[in-house]
């Protein structure tokens, strides 16, 4: 049996908190506390989202460190400094943990004897509640933390992706004269 959700992430609220570049586009300077790191989560959620993407990877023995996988396309990422990589487990930690005192307590019970974390959660774009899974170790260096959007397993791998074919064609405006 799947857990129950019990946290909801609001993109548009935590956009609000992450600072921005003079021409609007938001930044994040990692100073070694979980603040900049829970901005640059949000970041990438908002990103993933807005371009339909379903899989986030982060796997600092991986070359690529931060990647995203939209349908038929996989986008690397900056990532932060190797050294900081347990700060970024601890980011999507506090990114999906329950806000309830004892859903709290519970979730770090579980996580006491667990060697992954693996926590439900929902992310809040539009007007529209997406459900996604968080899956990390207890250290960086003993497997990737993978977040999925759970209501879209991506891409069938049996069929070739084809960016020309009739679906795509059909949603094409057509040609002007």
């Amino acid at each position: 049996m799947r857990p129950a959700i019990t946290r909801s992430v609001d993109l548009a609220e935590l956009m609000k908190r992450t600072p921005t570049s003079p021409e609007g586009f938001p930044i994040v300077e990692f100073d070694g506390t979980l603040a900049p790191v829970e901005n640059m989560w949000a970041m990438v959620l908002a990103m993933v989202v807005k371009s339909g993407g379903w899989c986030i990877q982060y796997h600092v023995r991986h070359p690529w460190r931060l990647m995203f996988v939209t349908t038929g396309v996989m986008y690397q990422a900056i990532a932060p400094p190797d050294e900081m990589s347990d700060l970024i487990l601890r980011g999507i930690d506090r990114i999906t943990r329950p806000r309830s005192v004892v859903g709290r307590l519970l979730s770090r019970a579980r996580s006491l004897w667990a060697a992954r974390t693996t926590r439900s959660f929902c992310i809040r774009y539009q007007q529209e509640l997406i459900p996604w899974v968080a899956s990390w170790p207890r250290r960086a260096a003993n497997g990737p933390v993978v977040v999925f959007r759970e209501t879209f397993p991506g891409p069938d791998p049996s069929i070739p992706w084809n960016p020309h074919s009739e679906e795509s064609e059909s949603e094409r405006p057509a040609p002007p004269g």
